[in-house]
């Protein structure tokens, strides 16, 4: 069972802007929204609301919230999208009661909104700091380029990190569809090489990929919805790796291939594995992020008919696997 209470993150947020958030609500909403706003509420007479004026009430204060949060200066790029999460899935308890976080039409209509228009002005920023990087815009001292290399990394990551979360809602209201087809290892590995491996030599780490010989290998699958597992699985092995190395196998096995990522780290604790693709769960709690990848990683392996595994390594460390077929 969920706690009603709010996150640390979520609680410093209404802190700021709980009593703003109920201002200009519609009076029949406001013992609803007043939950959202205040941890501390005790609701005092009759408060049974229509559905309606529920999801009304709680609309405005996530669209609300959502605006303040997108425009305060005090939350970080990854720290904001990591409270609108939080947010949202604070809404979804109110809505449905703690022993669920299933989220209404209208609220996955107003995040699919809300994600959209905050990826309108990140893809003009990325745009800019790319042409900035190839010279276009003329000549730069070494130490402007690489302040924006940063800002490139930077904005991918933000980029990615509302692909993870627009494909969470997509799952959780099953509007995402597999479209499975020949894939060539080659052009997967190296889209998924080209996003990862600098995180990892910005961190010592040694990125290891071993793949068949013959480049023309391939499996069956979503080349976009393979490169975001992959992506979310060496994320998460950089992040708790703090030397030695990181390696991306595609082993072929008769008619399946097995796609794993093995880490040099910290491993997983057994009593973690029960949970840890769970969507929202943090193993390390002074993780920054939204803890949603694993759990679109795992949704996105079982599209693929298949499971995702984990596994601690015998020299230290974890795997995560899963397998596809081979095209015949």
């Amino acid at each position: 069972m969920q706690s009603n209470q709010p996150t640390p993150l979520v609680s410093q947020f209404l802190g700021k802007y709980g009593d703003a958030l109920l201002k200009d609500c519609p009076e029949a909403g406001k013992p609803q929204a007043a939950r959202f706003a205040d941890p501390q509420h005790q609701p005092k007479g009759d408060t049974t609301l229509s559905t309606a004026v529920m999801t009304a009430a709680l609309k405005h204060c996530l669209e609300r919230a959502m605006t303040a949060a997108a425009t305060d200066p005090g939350f970080a790029g990854s720290q904001r999208l990591e409270l609108f999460v939080e947010l949202q899935s604070r809404a979804a308890q109110i809505a449905n009661g703690p022993k669920s976080t299933a989220l209404s039409d209208d609220v996955v209509d107003l995040l699919n909104i809300l994600m959209h228009d905050l990826r309108s002005p990140l893809v003009t920023i990325r745009g800019y700091v790319e042409m900035m990087i190839r010279g276009n815009l003329g000549p730069m001292t070494p130490i402007q380029e690489r302040s924006m290399r940063v800002a490139l990394r930077n904005s991918i990551t933000l980029d990615d990190q509302i692909d993870t979360f627009l494909d969470y809602i997509r799952l959780e209201q099953g509007r995402t569809i597999i479209a499975r087809k020949p894939v060539l290892v080659s052009k997967l590995v190296q889209r998924t090489r080209e996003a990862l491996e600098e995180l990892a030599e910005r961190k010592g780490l040694d990125f290891n990929v071993v793949t068949p010989q013959d480049e023309d290998f391939e499996i069956v699958g979503d080349l976009d919805k393979l490169r975001r597992i992959l992506r979310s699985l060496l994320d998460n092995a950089i992040k708790f790796t703090e030397e030695g190395h990181i390696t991306l196998s595609i082993t072929p096995m008769g008619d399946n291939v097995e796609i794993s990522v093995a880490d040099s780290g910290i491993g997983v604790e057994e009593h973690i594995k029960a949970r840890i693709f769970e969507p929202f769960f943090q193993a390390d709690p002074d993780t920054r992020g939204p803890g949603l990848g694993l759990a679109v990683s795992k949704t996105l392996v079982e599209a693929h008919q298949s499971t995702l595994r984990v596994s601690n390594n015998a020299d230290g460390g974890a795997t995560f696997a899963f397998t596809v077929s081979a095209v015949d």
